[in-house]
């Protein structure tokens, strides 16, 4: 059987300037990831559940990423280490999507300083879960990494290329929480204009479901009624008339049990 030493060959990259570039994140590459792992060769080579065995230019954090990772291909490995990159630096990312640089001037000194180091921070996180790596040469042949076309985002006809503008801007112009908008958009694929409309939808049936909780309440307390009863005659009314009013139903109510 062959030994690890004879199997791996580094991946050379087609351009030149990719030359000394972590192939995951786009940082320096201090250091190599062996794919599949070297500690898997043995059950790798004999099953074939691999592309090829690649020495691939990685950075020093990159490669603690994925210590524990048993995966054979380089696509499930960057994966793998977007996930890390997404947990570890959680928080910075969440500061650089909701602060801009202009807020910060407003702040005290301190803060402000805390928060530019987080803005800073998240901004090279998101660029590396962003990268996507580059052409590369190996044993002979040539493989094109894949590049993910630019998205463009919309909020009600304003046009943004960068989801982060999108997500401030539209939670300022329409004061919806940023956490609680970026709920909303997971629950609508990221459509600005949807989530936003189910949004105020939502928050116009509460208003809706607490005036009716209220007035249902202080109708029962003053003509001395149930006030389940009261709410599912009054519920019985909407139905059989949507145009109603929750005064209006009151008062049927009124008029037709307690008059």
């Amino acid at each position: 059987m062959k030994s690890p030493d004879e199997v791996y060959l580094p991946i050379i990259p087609v351009n030149y300037l990719d030359i000394g570039v972590c192939y995951y994140c786009g940082c320096e590459a201090d250091a190599s990831d062996y794919v599949p792992p070297k500690k898997y060769f043995e059950f790798y080579l004999r099953s074939g559940k691999h592309e090829s065995f690649a020495i691939v230019p990685s950075c020093k954090e990159c490669v603690g990423f994925l210590e524990d990772c048993s995966h054979g291909l380089i696509s499930e490995r960057k994966t793998h280490i977007n996930n890390q990159i997404g947990r570890k630096y959680l928080k910075a990312l969440n500061i650089f999507k909701r602060w801009d640089k202009d807020e910060v001037k407003q702040l005290e000194r301190t803060l402000a300083s805390s928060i530019r180091a987080g803005i800073s921070l998240g901004k090279e996180a998101q660029d590396r879960l962003r990268y996507f790596g580059f052409n590369y040469e190996l044993n002979g042949n040539e493989y094109v990494t894949e590049k993910k076309e630019d998205k463009v985002f919309y909020v009600f006809g304003d046009v943004f290329n960068d989801y982060n503008h999108a997500l401030r801007y539209a939670s300022k112009s329409y004061k919806i929480n940023i956490a609680v908008l970026e709920n909303w958009l997971k629950e609508y694929g990221g459509n600005f204009d949807g989530a936003i409309d189910a949004y105020y939808a939502f928050k116009r049936d509460e208003i809706l479901r607490k005036k009716k909780a209220k007035l249902c309440r202080e109708f029962a307390k003053k003509y001395r009624q149930n006030f389940d009863f009261v709410t599912r005659t009054l519920d019985i009314y909407k139905k059989n008339n949507p145009n109603l009013s929750v005064e209006n139903c009151l008062q049927l109510i009124f008029d037709d049990y307690i008059k």
